[in-house]
């Protein structure tokens, strides 16, 4: 062991991990690791393992003493320090030390009892001088139960690192040991811990943050339709389109033309259909799908290889579009595209995996080091399992697996259970059920309390029934599955609240931080219930502005007293709700600043033109898009004790910008660039 003892180590102990001189802000930010990371192991090793605290609807008693009883720590290390003076003081103090989460507060003291236990799990997680009394402080990593003072593997040092720690939330510098933060200090006293061996990284006084979390984008799924489709982004025209389509089927010989990302604010029932493609692709099968992944379209080459005809039912939640005799046109909404998806080739693993490869990597060069994949299968279980197995994955991947509105409530969560317990791996795991309850404004498929504004009108019915979401949400509740929701219309925002009400009522509550994706549309009455819930808003706010999808389609089709709470940000974040930014690429880009440029302006970013502000009271500031992407995004994924902040202890996911967003104008934001991404301290990105 090496101890920095005397002045200099005092010195050391109160400024790398606890600055200021008061000892009870000290002992507060002790508590506050503790009780992260005894509740982590308490709460999250259940759900990494695929098991469940408490049992399936279990009595809140009964929960309580399952929690506490068998579910005792038992794999932690024995006790080897003996802290009562500690314990007395946390005991005296507990009141102002909790952090302002009612479920710590609830299982204090089992947090006190096991901690008394087993403290040698805090010596080794995190670098802590003990608190109290005369004692000399003394720096320490301690790992694998050595108490010993080790040379950090890479030093960053001469930064602007916000570290997102509330009780160090600004350093110059940094220390990483085993893939995680050692030590947080001045440029100084970080040098000073270096070694011989020791990778120093000279950041230049460069912004650095912990690296961002995309908790909803469609990773597998959008790196393999990238990697095999044409890019119809661009294309505001039906002759551009076409053109874009005639280029890349000249490009390649396979069976199948693909094209993605069109804009279904441009493209629609008026002007696309089996005819248009036709002019570009008459002489194999070819299909587009839309950035929104709502809608697509077939050409008649497809339409005959597939079968459909006037005489094909619409699939559930699906619509096939047809024309006056009732022949399809080759407009697919919602699950029809699913239909032909299950009639043509299917992607193989090493497609998905390629797939993942691409969108990691473009990922990273964004600063992003972990994703919420919204929507998988066994397949894509698959998939992931084996790039894990194989050190593969440069982000921490999460994944919510797809529920279907044609299986049983049983049966669904037999199936999702065993995805669950095939799939807790360090960098791989499925933890939440995801459920579309409705579709999207654009095709009517949005479901609105009231109908449609316009003078079509109508309205488009939830994608599960009401008892159906209340019955499955209550089991997936009581299994400890998070619930994941796609939820655009106010109907289906309403919805998905009420079921998650009716779980938190059958089921004891607990730190679930379901998440409702979208939220495009509200009710003013139901902003609160997200804060009254512990609901997570999982918010996409590069949508929130006036572009044709907004201002020329929705607004006009949900009238103007529902337009006022469209992308109501503001109004959610100023009730309590917790709010979580993600893209949910790739209906849009990933690019995380375009998105926080968007959420404080309520504008595209820049080069996208002038364009008039919507609804400029709900803009978001600088701060709350920060945490927004990094410990409000890492808590919604249940790993906020690993990740989300620089924090000693938690894994050194780091990214260094080549601007400071918080002194430029905020109409630059969105033109800032990742200069470097770490993962667990290993370069992920380099610019």
């Amino acid at each position: 062991m090496h101890d920095i003892g005397g002045e200099a180590g005092q010195h050391l102990g109160q400024r790398i991990l606890f600055p200021g001189e008061d000892r009870e802000v000290r002992l507060r930010a002790v508590f506050v690791h503790i009780s992260l990371e005894i509740v982590r192991r308490i709460v999250a090793a259940p759900f990494e393992t695929g098991q469940h605290f408490g049992g399936d609807r279990r009595s809140r008693q009964d929960q309580r003493t399952h929690s506490e009883g068998t579910r005792s720590l038992h794999h932690l290390p024995p006790r080897q320090v003996s802290i009562d003076h500690f314990i007395n003081k946390l005991n005296a103090l507990h009141g102002s030390l909790l952090p302002a989460d009612g479920f710590l507060s609830a299982k204090l003291s089992t947090v006190l009892r096991i901690a008394k236990r087993n403290y040698t799990t805090l010596q080794q997680r995190f670098l802590i001088p003990l608190v109290g009394g005369r004692r000399k402080r003394t720096v320490r990593v301690c790992s694998a139960g050595v108490a010993r003072m080790i040379s950090p593997e890479t030093i960053v040092l001469n930064g602007d690192i916000r570290t997102m720690d509330p009780h160090c939330p600004r350093v110059q510098a940094l220390a990483i040991r085993a893939g995680r933060i050692m030590a947080l200090g001045t440029t100084e006293e970080i040098a000073a811990l270096a070694g011989p061996a020791t990778k120093v990284i000279r950041a230049g006084g460069r912004l650095i943050l912990p690296g961002f979390h995309d908790t909803h984008l469609h990773v597998q799924d959008g790196g393999q339709h990238f990697a095999e489709s044409a890019d119809l982004s661009a294309a505001r025209r039906p002759e551009e389109l076409q053109a874009i389509l005639r280029d890349f089927a000249a490009s390649h010989t396979r069976d199948w033309v693909y094209g993605g990302f069109y804009y279904s604010g441009v493209f629609g029932a008026h002007n696309l259909d089996r005819h248009l493609l036709d002019a570009a692709v008459p002489d194999r099968p070819c299909m587009i799908l839309a950035s929104d992944g709502h809608n697509g379209c077939i050409n008649s080459v497809a339409i005959a290889r597939t079968g459909l005809s006037a005489a094909t039912p619409d699939p559930e939640n699906g619509h096939f579009v047809r024309d006056a005799g009732g022949v399809p046109t080759g407009l697919l909404y919602e699950r029809a595209t699913n239909w032909v998806d299950a009639r043509k080739p299917k992607p193989t693993d090493d497609d998905f995996a390629a797939g993942v490869r691409f969108a990691q990597a473009h990922a990273n060069a964004h600063g992003i080091t972990g994703v919420l994949d919204a929507s998988v299968h066994e397949q894509h279980a698959r998939v992931y399992r084996r790039l894990a197995t194989e050190d593969a994955l440069t982000v921490r991947v999460l994944a919510t697996a797809r529920v279907d509105p044609s299986e049983t409530t049983a049966a669904a969560l037999a199936r999702l259970e065993a995805m669950r317990r095939e799939c807790q791996m360090p960098m791989f795991r499925i933890h939440s059920a995801k459920f579309f309850l409705d579709g999207v404004i654009e095709n009517r498929t949005a479901a609105m309390i009231e109908p449609y504004s316009d003078a079509t009108g109508g309205n488009a019915p939830l994608m599960f029934s009401p008892n159906q979401i209340n019955d499955m949400f209550v089991a997936f509740d009581a299994a400890r599955f998070q619930i994941h929701v796609h939820a655009i219309g106010d109907m289906a925002v309403r919805a998905a609240l009420d079921g998650m009400a009716a779980a938190r009522a059958e089921n004891a509550p607990w730190p679930s931080w379901h998440q409702i994706a979208h939220v495009q549309c509200i009710d003013p009455a139901d902003i609160p219930r997200f804060a009254d819930l512990g609901v997570v808003a999982n918010i996409q706010p590069l949508w929130a502005r006036l572009d044709a999808s907004v201002g020329d389609i929705a607004l006009p089709m949900v009238g103007a007293t529902r337009g006022r709470w469209m992308y109501a940000f503001r109004s959610l974040r100023d009730a309590g709700a917790l709010l979580a930014l993600s893209s949910d690429w790739t209906v849009s880009t990933l690019d995380p600043f375009e998105i926080i440029e968007t959420a404080m302006t309520r504008q595209p970013p820049k080069k996208e033109g002038n364009h008039p502000v919507f609804l400029p009271e709900e803009r978001l500031t600088l701060a709350e898009c920060i945490e927004g992407y990094t410990i409000n995004a890492a808590t919604a994924g249940w790993r906020q004790a690993e990740t989300g902040s620089l924090s000693p202890g938690k894994w050194a996911d780091l990214i260094m910008l080549d601007r400071d967003i918080y002194g430029c104008s905020v109409y630059e934001i969105g033109d800032t660039r990742v200069l470097l991404t770490l993962l667990a301290g290993r370069e992920v990105y380099s610019a």
